[in-house]
């Protein structure tokens, strides 16, 4: 895999694409925890997390960057969402789904992650997932809805900018309007 980032983190490049500078400027600038992964990589190994990320899990990029996302998980894994995840994973033609699970922090603090994924293509081939995680186990029923538009907000922000720079993020507004009721699921689930 061949990772470079440009001057100031302004660009990175795997062996299929480019990220492009506006792209990463807006994933930095982003208040949701976003992460970036790549697709052309077997492993599908982060290449940027936001400072939104870092805040959320307590690890800062030097100690993430080249890995899956899979080390907030638990020591006993994340059960049979893992499946979920690898099947969306391999499955090009599914842009974009969520999940819910039991991740853990750095510190070791646990969390429910409402974990939004979204396929990025560069042509027909799928290159980046963009991720979205939330902590769902601290927030009320305001601060979930802000969270889900503001995630809808970047959402479209991102697919202008992806589509200006020649990639391409599908049906990913749509897959959004399920957050509320998977955060509530989970609420359910932990009381």
């Amino acid at each position: 895999m061949l990772v470079q980032i440009g001057a100031a983190g302004s660009r990175i490049s795997t062996m299929t694409a480019t990220v492009p500078a506006p792209l990463l400027s807006f994933l930095k600038q982003s208040g949701v925890a976003l992460t970036l992964a790549d697709a052309t990589s077997e492993d599908f190994p982060l290449l940027f997390v936001n400072d939104a990320f870092c805040k959320l899990t307590g690890y800062g990029p030097e100690s993430v960057i080249g890995q899956n996302c899979r080390f907030l998980q638990p020591p006993e894994g994340a059960g049979p969402v893992r499946e979920r995840i690898r099947a969306y994973l391999a499955n090009d033609a599914n842009t974009t789904e969520r999940f819910l699970l039991s991740n853990r922090r750095k510190d070791g603090t646990p969390f429910v992650n409402v974990l939004y994924m979204t396929k990025i293509f560069h042509g027909k081939t799928c290159v980046f997932v963009l991720g979205s995680q939330f902590d769902a186990a601290r927030i009320d029923g305001r601060n979930d809805t802000l969270y889900d538009s503001a995630l809808k907000d970047d959402v479209r922000q991102l697919s202008v900018i992806a589509g200006d720079t020649g990639f391409l993020m599908y049906g990913s507004i749509e897959a959004l309007a399920t957050s509320t009721a998977l955060i509530a699921q989970s609420r359910g689930a932990n009381q």
